[in-house]
């Protein structure tokens, strides 16, 4: 019989990968689509937990891809707009 309540540790699972993504060798619109469900999958709401997933965020991607980020003054606090930005920069 299958149950109808999510797994709490898929939650725990997806959080975890968060802390953990890197870019790699990967394009940075890869990375944001990943980033986007791991974000869904970790029940977070992207506006509350702004602070915490731009920290998030700034780990993942490649440390040359920040450094351009802050030197064009592109970096922000919403994480929507830091990932837009970061897609045009790329």
């Amino acid at each position: 019989m299958k149950t109808s309540f999510a797994n709490p540790g898929n939650k725990t699972t997806a959080m975890r990968a968060l802390e953990t993504i890197k870019q790699q060798n990967g394009s940075v619109d890869e990375l944001n689509t990943h980033f986007r469900l791991l974000i869904s999958k970790a029940g977070l709401d992207m506006v509350q937990n702004a602070a915490l997933l731009v920290q998030m965020y700034e780990d993942a991607i490649s440390l040359r891809l920040f450094q351009t980020l802050v030197v064009n003054g592109k970096n922000s606090d919403n994480i929507e707009t830091y990932m837009a930005n970061t897609s045009e920069v790329d």
